[in-house]
């Protein structure tokens, strides 16, 4: 866990540095997105860390893995693999793979955070954190991976490329079948809390209060289009915390609260932000029924708005005075809650790694 809050620690302040003194602000950008590289492209275990390696390390050649047509289904992630196939014959270093994927998913990740917190940079760094998004870095790559290119999707939404946004979904679709599900936003690029988010909430809810029936209609769905989906992931007898969830609460329950203030002062970029961390709320929730891993990590493709507008929502509801007491108290708050969710981190199935001398030694024998 020290290891951990260094970690945050350091990338927090590059932050707030970055933000104070803009004149120096890429450099500082720098550090954090080296610190989180290093503590992704370092580590040899944390969640599906082990498979990531049995995975590289059995790759087949690029040349056999396109001419196996199951590899190239586009519902199996051939991007993913076919680069982990493409790299794996250049190198067995499998601390090589990990760091250039987790350069790619710091780069775009911390930039997104950068160009879309509204000037709050280091609070939105530490809700990165907080809202899990630090650790399914070096939990699930496929997932992070794809998530830090639908940032560049995020961009091209704003700029209404509507062909640039659907391309940049697929590709990252191709990385991580999920990400499809980001071609939503255009439908939410209005206000939140209107008649869409009334639908959204009734879709919620009777899926929430039909589950089984619904749910594996939709399994069954995904099973004839060529994506096996384990009902074991889904009916695993494994419920969201309900701490979790106030969480993920937070956001669209102040945006709810002080809408007739919030709304009108909206631009499209914090409504679409504001409404990703409404659908991100709509999953957890339904991860309290069952499946609390699979909706949590189908929330997280969205919970950038969670991370982004909260900042945002702070600075425009309290008056300037007010505004650094509630920042202050929110990150003592958010500080507990990440100490909570990850005080068994360096339990036997946790974070662990090489040093950097030993990653360095690596690359030359």
């Amino acid at each position: 866990m020290i290891r951990l809050a260094i970690v945050i620690a350091i990338m927090c302040l590059s932050a707030y540095l970055a933000q104070k003194y803009e004149k120096y602000g890429f450099l500082f950008y720098l550090v954090a997105v080296i610190t989180y590289t290093l503590f992704l492209g370092l580590r040899t275990n944390y969640n599906d860390t082990r498979n990531y390696i049995l995975s590289f390390s059995g790759a087949s050649p690029l040349s056999e893995f396109v001419k196996n047509p199951e590899k190239m289904n586009v519902l199996h992630n051939p991007l993913f693999y076919g680069f982990v196939s493409f790299f794996r014959g250049l190198t067995d270093n499998y601390h090589l793979y990990f760091m250039l994927m987790g350069a790619v998913t710091a780069i775009l990740l911390i930039r997104f955070l950068k160009n879309h917190s509204s000037g709050y940079f280091a609070y939105a760094v530490l809700l990165f954190w907080a809202y899990g998004l630090g650790m399914l870095g070096a939990a699930a790559m496929k997932q992070i991976t794809a998530m830090s290119v639908l940032t560049l999707a995020f961009d091209a939404l704003l700029k209404r490329k509507w062909v640039l946004f659907v391309i940049i979904v697929l590709i990252a679709s191709l990385i991580h079948t999920y990400a499809i599900l980001f071609l939503v936003l255009p439908l939410f690029m209005s206000r939140p809390w209107n008649w869409k988010t009334m639908l959204l909430l009734i879709g919620t809810a009777v899926v929430f209060f039909a589950f089984n029936q619904v749910i594996s209609a939709i399994l069954d769905y995904a099973d004839e289009l060529g994506k096996t989906v384990s009902e074991q992931e889904v009916f695993d007898d494994v419920s969201m915390n309900i701490f979790r969830v106030l969480v993920f609460a937070v956001p669209p329950a102040l945006l709810f609260a002080f809408r007739y203030r919030l709304l009108p002062e909206m631009k499209e970029e914090q409504r679409i932000l504001a409404n990703m961390s409404i659908i991100s709320l709509m999953f957890v929730i339904l991860g309290t029924v069952n499946g609390a891993n699979m909706f949590g990590r189908l929330a997280s493709y969205f919970v950038l708005g969670n991370i982004c507008i909260l900042g945002w929502t702070i600075g425009q509801v309290f008056e300037e005075r007010s505004r650094k007491l509630i920042i202050w108290i929110s990150v003592l708050l958010f500080g507990f809650y990440i100490w909570y969710d990850y005080r068994g981190i360096d339990g036997s199935y946790g974070y662990t790694s090489i040093s950097l001398l030993e990653f360095i030694h690596s690359i030359f024998t």
